[in-house]
């Protein structure tokens, strides 16, 4: 029970996965790096809802965007052993609807979306502090300070009109490697990582060909371990880059954006869970700004 329970904390990462797949440089993601056993399975089902500048495409030449954007997710985790560290395997797909409506060109428009966005796949293995472990052994394992890497790629496999200004899909590879560090200190951890997002060309644009410079993050985490499992945690999160250039000309959007975010875990009996999360925008000086909201269950298990 007390290993299920642990692996709560894992659930996090699949959720920012599964959720924010176009808003991809302003996840915010607590927790990311927390100890579990190896041979853990986690399955998640989560809704999230956001509203505002909600813009999958920044290259779109639209004014005064609004937008009301839902999202179902569907993600797996499990924990394996790689050269004796503890290491994450995930993949999530997103189901999602929108409606977005600004002005192109001085004139109204709107449009409405609904299909399945990009999946992704992350790969993370923490380096210090968290080794792989397993069933009783885990129990007695106490998390101080982590040190630990994860690649993400998301699949160009989401839906996608080359004739549409807004798309679900990206029709592009998008790759991101982090690295980040957790010390705890009693009931709080602190966390705090560096990622950078890379992008393949578009060739299929509606403008022509559309290529995207990285977008560079940051994010400050910290969380209150109110007992194993259930906690809170603020967040911070710094994102900055992604100028777009579309037939060779470069635009003048590079985005600059800082989000603050609060989660609260709450673990149920038999391996269930719950999870609230809030996000909203601090400073866009460009790029998104807009609030979000999801809940999520999730059910875990341990492989024998």
């Amino acid at each position: 029970m007390k290993i299920r329970t642990t692996a709560f904390a894992l659930t996090l990462a699949i959720l920012c996965s599964a959720l924010t797949t176009h808003l991809s440089a302003q996840e915010l993601e607590p927790r990311a790096m927390a100890a579990a056993p190896v041979k853990m399975n986690v399955l998640v089902l989560a809704y999230s809802y956001s509203s505002g500048n909600v813009l999958l495409d920044h290259s779109i030449p639209i004014e005064d965007g609004k937008a009301k954007f839902s999202a179902f997710g569907l993600a797996y985790l499990t924990t394996v052993n790689i050269f004796g560290r503890l290491a994450k395997l995930d993949v999530a797909i997103p189901l999602s609807s929108g409606k977005w409506e600004g002005l192109l060109l001085g004139e109204p428009v709107n449009t409405t979306q609904t299909g399945f966005g990009d999946p992704a796949v992350k790969l993370g293995i923490n380096l210090i502090g968290s080794p792989a472990l397993y069933g009783r052994e885990f129990l007695t394992f106490r998390e101080r300070f982590t040190l630990g890497t994860s690649l993400q790629v998301r699949l160009p496999l989401g839906k996608y009109s080359e004739d549409r200004l807004v798309n679900l899909g990206s029709n592009r590879w998008m790759f991101r490697p982090t690295i980040g560090a957790a010390l705890q200190q009693g009931r709080w951890v602190m966390e705090a990582s560096l990622s950078a997002w890379f992008f393949t060309r578009n060739s299929q644009h509606f403008s022509g060909v559309m290529w995207q410079e990285p977008i560079f993050a940051a994010q400050m985490h910290l969380a209150y371990n109110f007992r194993r499992g259930f906690w809170l945690a603020a967040s911070f999160g710094k994102s900055r880059g992604g100028k777009t250039i579309v037939n060779d000309v470069p635009l003048s959007d590079v985005q600059d954006n800082t989000r603050y975010g609060l989660t609260l875990a709450v673990p149920i009996s038999g391996g269930h869970a719950v999870t609230l999360s809030f996000s909203s925008g601090i400073v866009t000086r460009y790029g998104t700004n807009f609030d979000t909201f999801t809940c999520s269950y999730s059910y875990r298990w341990a492989s024998r």
